[in-house]
């Protein structure tokens, strides 16, 4: 783990539990060169790095005019990356739209709009989206008309709608979009309840338009698959 002075430790798990009710304020003051470049790499890879700026916002970190500036860099790069994601989720919620299929959005992206002060504090990598099972074929195809190309075949025709957890599309510039039905794949996505999660929804503005999530309920339930489920070990901004 990176050391600051006085060989106080500065691990991601200080970063990713900054500002939650409770989390102890850290005094970590300043962080050695080869430590901090590898808190921003970690940080980096686990879409802590708006986290990160904020600790040093707030004065609980006091890194070098070098070391903000690469983290600074490090940031920028991830929110360029989020733009791009949410021009996808936009791209796809428009194609549902127009095919009259309900949806919501998933994850990352609702996430960051409607939990954060700041949706800038939490990065995301992925468009997902949620949309009923039978209304699951009108809504493959209608990603596909507006362009979007399956990475795989089903099993057999009938078979997503039934038992998959999500399939894959790609854009045509070359983005991916995680098309949901439930929350995680096997006997566990037995477990959730489809239709309670539309039993209601909450919005949010992104890109000048309203779309749809889950309620705050279904959210944390998702979170908890997500972190439980998904990565081994749970990456640090599921568990948070």
């Amino acid at each position: 783990m990176p050391r600051g002075p006085g060989g106080r430790v500065i691990d991601l798990a200080t970063v990713a539990r900054h500002g939650l009710a409770g989390a102890p304020d850290p005094e970590l003051g300043p962080v050695e060169a080869t430590a901090w470049t590898r808190l921003v790499q970690e940080a980096t890879n686990q879409r802590l790095t708006g986290l990160l700026v904020a600790m040093v916002l707030d004065g609980s970190l006091d890194p070098t005019d070098a070391q903000e500036a690469s983290l600074v860099e490090a940031h920028r790069n991830a929110l360029a990356r989020d733009l791009l994601v949410e021009r996808t989720v936009l791209w796809a919620v428009g194609c549902l739209d127009a095919s009259g299929v309900d949806h919501r959005v998933l994850k990352g992206t609702a996430t960051a709009h409607l939990d954060y002060d700041d949706p800038g504090l939490r990065s995301f990598v992925d468009a997902d989206l949620l949309v009923r099972a039978d209304q699951w074929d009108r809504a493959v195809a209608a990603l596909e008309e507006g362009g979007a190309r399956r990475e795989s075949r089903e099993p057999r025709r009938g078979w997503d709608r039934q038992f998959a957890k999500c399939v894959t599309l790609t854009t045509p510039d070359r983005y991916e979009i995680d098309l949901h039905r439930t929350f995680v794949f096997g006997p566990l996505g037995f477990t959730v309840r489809l239709p309670d999660l539309w039993a209601g929804c909450e919005e949010f503005a992104l890109g000048g338009r309203r779309v749809r999530a889950l309620d705050r309920e279904a959210r944390w339930l998702h979170a908890c698959f997500t972190a439980a489920a998904a990565d081994v070990p749970a990456r640090l901004v599921s568990l948070r």
